[in-house]
């Protein structure tokens, strides 16, 4: 039987794994990429970060997410609709979790490749909006930003959930890094964040300039009591 002790100290290793990976990818070679992040706005796994959706470009993902419980799949799109402006929607079908609606909708401002801030409103009833900050390094490809969860839903796709107040924390911590690994084979690379709830993992395969392959794999948290992982595939025109 799992006990309390087993899950804090597996999720002591995740959070030193981590660590130990965001401060070796800061040293790394440039990483350039723009893909769409899970929930919609271009970024990493799940969390956003300061890069863009070029303009005149849109992005569009479709993933697969299947775990021991819950198997569903949805899609993602992004475009520019300024230059310093990206919009984005998100929807998934069939989740355990996001029964009913489930879109969201979100807007993302980049006044530079350094800084980026964003709103996501969530349409699900059980979920909060999310607005947040992010700063990074895009030459390293290493981000670190935060946010703040509105409204009185118990649940937010990002931040942290407390299984004490059976609800989500207002404030949340993230931070993420693409690691290059072109060295291993060409067009593929690592990501690796912490969205303010999980500890998560991903590789990214980019074959050609419009198209990227991504498996990423979710850790249990408080809220996700299991492991997961997501296929998706990535277009740019």
């Amino acid at each position: 039987m799992r006990t309390f002790s087993d899950t804090v100290f597996e999720m002591q290793n995740y959070n030193s794994l981590f660590i130990y990976l965001l401060m070796y990818a800061a040293f790394l070679s440039p990483v350039t990429a723009q893909r769409n992040s899970l929930y919609g706005p271009t970024g990493l796994i799940s969390i956003p970060t300061a890069e863009k959706v070029v303009e005149q470009e849109e992005t569009l993902a479709a993933w697969y997410s299947f775990s021991s419980q819950d198997n569903h799949f949805g899609f993602s799109a992004s475009l520019s609709v300024a230059d310093t402006l990206e919009f984005s929607a998100f929807n998934d079908m069939g989740s355990s979790i996001r029964d009913g609606s489930s879109a969201i909708l979100s807007l993302k401002y980049t006044p530079d490749s350094r800084f980026a801030a964003g709103y996501m409103h969530d349409m699900h009833k059980r979920h909060r909006d999310v607005l947040y900050g992010v700063f990074g390094k895009p030459e390293q490809g290493v981000y670190l930003g935060g946010g703040i969860t509105l409204g009185n839903e118990s649940l937010s796709v990002l931040g942290n959930y407390s299984a004490t107040t059976r609800s989500v924390n207002r404030t949340f911590f993230m931070a993420g890094a693409r690691i290059e690994l072109s060295e291993i084979h060409p067009g593929l690379e690592g990501l690796m964040e912490f969205n303010g709830e999980t500890t998560n993992f991903g590789l990214a395969f980019k074959p050609e300039n419009f198209v990227q392959l991504q498996l990423d794999y979710f850790t249990r948290g408080d809220w996700l009591n299991e492991d997961k992982y997501v296929l998706s595939s990535n277009l740019k025109f």
